[in-house]
């Protein structure tokens, strides 16, 4: 008798659940999943900032470049010298 309860408990059941299901959208692809939403679906975009690689350091050596240049350089600049001469005094003769 249990058995028999069971059975028609677990066939109702199925019968529920199948009779529910059949609500298909009008154009459904056979093999896609569908369901009923209670909740509509809300989407937000959202711009983020990703570190997709870290900032690095490169030294680098550069050879130095000589080239020869012919310039004139100032070695002393000019100068003005004042020397004091003794006075030379001499007798002149009226003739």
């Amino acid at each position: 008798m249990k058995l028999i309860r069971y059975t028609i408990a677990i066939a109702a059941l199925t019968a529920s659940f199948t009779a529910s299901a059949q609500d298909y959208p009008p154009n459904a692809e056979p093999g896609k999943c569908y369901a009923k939403c209670i909740i509509p679906d809300e989407f937000e975009n959202i711009t983020e900032e990703i570190l997709t690689k870290q900032a690095t350091q490169r030294i680098e050596i550069v050879p130095a470049k000589f080239t020869e240049i012919e310039e004139k350089i100032e070695v002393k600049a000019v100068s003005t010298r004042i020397e004091i001469m003794p006075a030379i005094f001499e007798t002149l003769k009226n003739v």
